[in-house]
């Protein structure tokens, strides 16, 4: 009966685990933002912040790379009880090679909410890591690779007032292929990754198992 038990529960555990990955690689979301910075160290916060995030792609995964940056309708996209809205530009790297860029996309109703939300389709010859920048309004290349949009201030567009930092959520998308390892290079990840959430789960199996087999 108790081997039973443990059969059951390893099993659901496997499952959880299971749906928790593909569900990540299916959707992987990440959050951030882009603030008032001195990034070029001349004792004036006069440069805006470019989040930078690295990801890995499989060979052959075609990517869509999502962002909401405006949070219209009250959507607080970090729970900071504050509406932020800039417009977005991003931009793809492989290594310092830009693949492509992205300014409005028009389409609404994915996940974002408003044209200024940008939006980068592509597809992966190669496996290997790549990175992709958020900003607000055009940047360079050079800007991209930096971290920062020298002597251009945050403009908050959604509420107006003295704001100095905007909110972002970048949603990925792997249509064949997969994406893992998604992290924020310059600022805080708040993605769970699926590896993260499968070693644990793994824990807990292990621990149930021992506590089944003193029982016994």
């Amino acid at each position: 009966m108790k081997f039973n038990v443990l059969k059951a529960t390893l099993a659901g555990l496997v499952f959880t685990v299971s749906c928790l990955v593909n569900s990540a690689n299916a959707g992987l979301i990440v959050s951030g933002e882009i603030r008032n910075i001195d990034g070029d160290n001349d004792s004036a916060i006069d440069d805006s912040l470019i989040s930078q995030i690295s990801f890995y792609v499989s060979a052959g995964t075609s990517l869509t790379i999502d962002s909401l940056v405006r949070e219209i309708n009250n959507t607080d996209l970090n729970g900071d009880g504050e509406i932020t809205g800039f417009d977005n530009y991003m931009r793809l790297f492989a290594g310092t090679s830009n693949l492509t860029a992205n300014d409005d996309y028009s389409s609404v109703g994915r996940d974002s909410l408003h044209g200024y939300d940008s939006l980068i389709n592509y597809t992966f010859a190669t496996a290997g890591t790549y990175m992709v920048t958020v900003g607000q309004l055009f940047y360079s290349e050079q800007e991209a690779l930096q971290g920062y949009d020298t002597n251009r201030l945050y403009n908050n567009r959604e509420t107006g007032g003295e704001l100095d930092h905007g909110d972002w959520r970048l949603t990925f998308t792997a249509n064949g292929g997969s994406v893992s390892n998604v992290s924020v290079i310059n600022g805080v990840s708040q993605v769970p990754e699926p590896s993260t959430l499968a070693i644990f789960a793994l824990g807990i199996m292990g621990l149930a198992s021992r506590r089944f087999k003193k029982q016994s």
